[in-house]
């Protein structure tokens, strides 16, 4: 019996995430993001920056979906080549300051939105197996067995 407690437990969790609908991908977020003063007012000073003739590379350490403590607010590094991170987010730009490209790694900035459908779905389906569960229990209990009636 506690292993089908927890298999519901676990199935209600699993099935729980499909209850959300994404409203903006990672890709579609990140270019919303124009210009360096775009990219700025969001992300503030990156950790790092490669500059060249024609371009200029700024780079942003995240921990998760936050930039890391330890980047924020600090004078930012100019390096002929980015250090290896988990995840960041590289945004290059023109000599105008137009972001002209975007790269990203281990970092998830999609924008999600309840899904009213699916969660009505998903509470009747899953009330639908707890019925389902309950009624296999009780047919499977022997009343003809006389037990405490005090008939053989």
């Amino acid at each position: 019996m506690k292993n089908v407690i927890n298999g519901l437990a676990f199935l209600l969790l699993f099935t729980l995430s499909g209850c959300m609908k994404t409203v903006y991908t990672n890709k579609q977020v990140l270019d919303g993001y124009k210009t360096k003063q775009d990219v700025a007012k969001i992300f503030g000073l990156p950790a790092e920056k490669k500059i060249s003739q024609t371009s200029e590379e700024y780079l942003y350490v995240f921990d998760g979906r936050r930039l890391k403590d330890q980047y924020k607010n600090v004078a930012t590094v100019e390096v002929k080549e980015f250090n290896p991170y988990e995840r960041y987010v590289i945004f290059l730009f023109d000599k105008d300051g137009n972001v002209v490209n975007r790269k990203f790694k281990g970092v998830d900035f999609k924008e999600q939105a309840p899904a009213p459908g699916k969660t009505v779905a998903l509470v009747l389906g899953l009330s639908a197996v707890v019925t389902l569960f309950i009624i296999a229990a009780a047919s499977s209990i022997d009343f003809d067995s006389g037990f405490g009636t005090g008939f053989y």
